[in-house]
């Protein structure tokens, strides 16, 4: 679900809010919070099949963003089940930002319904002023047993990033993160994976252009 398309945003006027060009998103473009006290963004996803999901909320934090923390993530249910995280704490990731990354909610959302409405929100009401973010998408992943097996070696990857904090490298893997279920940050994957036909694509591109060069050469020479 794109935020800037398929979301209602409270107060997207300026100077609070902006729909911005950025070819770095999924969609193009990004909702950029520029300063706002009165933070809600909220949307629905129709007609989801029965399952376990998982809520993934794709942003970026800006550098010297301020109450960003602060913000509530949730989706709802009709069931009534509630899956809701903040972004883990970090001074380093509100001093120097980050590049986009996959917030992960820690709980897992159940539908027990077939074609059932999910809501999702991202809101902060308090009188602080929030700024200094960009929300590009949200989405939902379905989860199986082999994902959930996946999610046991995160911890171990995790303490690898915390292992480098003192050395600096902690502070160069913010700008590729993502968020491990429990709201701690591990490496995000590519929503596109990498095909076989795109590099067979590649090496084809480049043999035509050289038979061409090739038969410019051959024609000037003879």
């Amino acid at each position: 679900m794109c935020i800037s398309d398929e979301c209602t945003i409270a107060h997207l006027r300026a100077p609070h809010w902006e729909i911005a060009q950025d070819p770095r998103s999924v969609f193009g473009k990004v909702a950029l919070l520029h300063a706002v006290s009165w933070l809600h963004v909220f949307g629905t996803f129709c007609g989801i099949h029965t399952g376990t999901y998982r809520i993934v909320w794709r942003l970026a934090v800006l550098p010297r963003a301020q109450c960003v923390f602060d913000i509530a993530f949730r989706a709802k249910a009709q069931n009534g089940l509630l899956a809701e995280a903040h972004l883990p704490r970090n001074a380093q990731l509100l001093e120097f930002g980050s590049d986009y990354f996959d917030f992960v909610l820690p709980d897992l959302l159940k539908v027990t319904d077939p074609f059932e409405d999910i809501d999702i929100e991202c809101k902060c009401t308090s009188r602080d002023w929030k700024t200094n973010l960009m929300l590009c998408s949200v989405r939902l992943e379905p989860v199986d047993s082999i994902s959930r097996s996946l999610e046991r070696g995160w911890t171990h990857q995790l303490l690898k990033i915390d292992g480098g904090y003192r050395s600096g490298r902690r502070l160069r893997r913010l700008q590729n993160l993502r968020s491990e279920p429990g709201a701690s940050y591990r490496p995000w994957q590519p929503w596109t994976s990498f095909r076989w036909y795109e590099s067979a694509s590649m090496v084809l591109f480049f043999v035509v252009l050289a038979i061409t060069f090739a038969q410019l050469l051959w024609s000037r020479t003879t």
